[in-house]
């Protein structure tokens, strides 16, 4: 039957430092005191998480650093578990979980009634991976998930600090995914770098081409450039679902007649053989008890508010 989504809910998304030891807490007086001391006498502090040691090169305080006052970026020697040792650089779009929060996690727990065990994910725009790592724990040891990115940095540490087997991080471009399969992927995350351009048609449409029957698609709309820094312009949502409608409502079968949408049941399990499986994945025999969830067919909805200055829009494919 077709999910419902609602808002995140509250305890399910991991802060900064939520995997690693518990530190003590001071007063945000005392702390702002004990930054102030520290710049001033030059002291360079670390972060430690789950084995993953940050030394920081200057003693100025992430936010500031990457504030409108600092440089926009800050530099980390990260030391991991097996010794080995790489430079990052942190920005406002390369953002490290352990270091900083994350609100794209926000922003996938809406969709969070969607994914289940054994789905087969792509995330388009992974940066450092730790939304990856959020999808990977959600889909399990039966599912993947497949995240790509063109920073190369951003992808070297996801590698390092988040080695899953149901996790495979690729330095790739959206235009590289021709050579995959159509529909392979029960659901496609593009969370950033829409824009609303006229330029996103060629990559949604590719994107699109990659669900699965049955499988949906999320997308980040944002300002031009992909920028973060304020709510996408509303121009840049109307062509965005524009798009959409063009190159996804094509594959939606006409509406069912009043008498049978009056039930409210259309969708539950529309166009599907009775011995063709879950909504999700190839043939596997009989149906299972319970349904997967899924998005309805061709709807395109923006989810909530803007987050972190983006507004997601979904989209459901329907099945073969």
């Amino acid at each position: 039957m077709a999910a419902t989504l609602s808002a995140a809910r509250g305890g399910s998304i991991p802060g900064p430092q939520s995997t690693g030891t518990s530190r003590l807490r001071l007063p945000r007086g005392v702390s702002r005191w004990l930054q102030n001391a520290r710049r001033t006498m030059g002291l360079l502090g670390s972060v430690h998480v789950d084995g993953v040691v940050y030394r920081e090169f200057t003693p100025e305080p992430l936010p500031r650093a990457l504030g409108r006052k600092g440089p926009g970026f800050k530099d980390y020697r990260v030391h991991f578990p097996d010794g080995t040792k790489m430079l990052i650089r942190a920005t406002p779009r390369r953002i490290f979980a352990d270091l900083a929060p994350a609100p794209r996690l926000t922003r996938y727990a809406r969709v969070e009634p969607l994914i289940v065990p054994g789905m087969r994910i792509l995330e388009l725009g992974c940066s450092t991976g730790y939304g990856s790592v959020w999808l990977a724990d959600r889909v399990g040891r039966s599912g993947a998930v497949v995240a790509i990115d063109t920073d190369d940095q951003a992808v070297a540490f996801a590698q390092k600090r988040y080695p899953r087997p149901n996790i495979a991080f690729e330095i790739r471009r959206p235009d590289s995914l021709t050579g995959e399969t159509d529909g392979s992927f029960d659901a496609v995350f593009a969370p950033r770098g829409i824009t609303g351009e006229g330029g996103d048609t060629a990559d949604l449409a590719e994107l699109w081409r990659l669900v699965a029957p049955g499988g949906w698609m999320l997308v980040g709309v944002s300002g031009a450039g992909g920028s973060s820094a304020g709510d996408a312009p509303p121009a840049a949502i109307e062509t965005t679902e524009a798009i959409l409608r063009q190159i996804c409502t094509a594959d939606v079968p006409p509406s069912p007649p009043a008498s049978a949408a009056s039930t409210g049941r259309e969708h539950q399990g529309a166009g599907r053989d009775p011995g063709r499986g879950p909504a999700f994945g190839p043939a596997a025999g009989p149906p299972p008890p319970v349904h997967r969830p899924r998005w309805r067919a061709g709807v395109i909805q923006t989810l909530g508010d803007p987050l972190d200055g983006v507004h997601d829009v979904i989209v459901g494919k329907p099945e073969a």
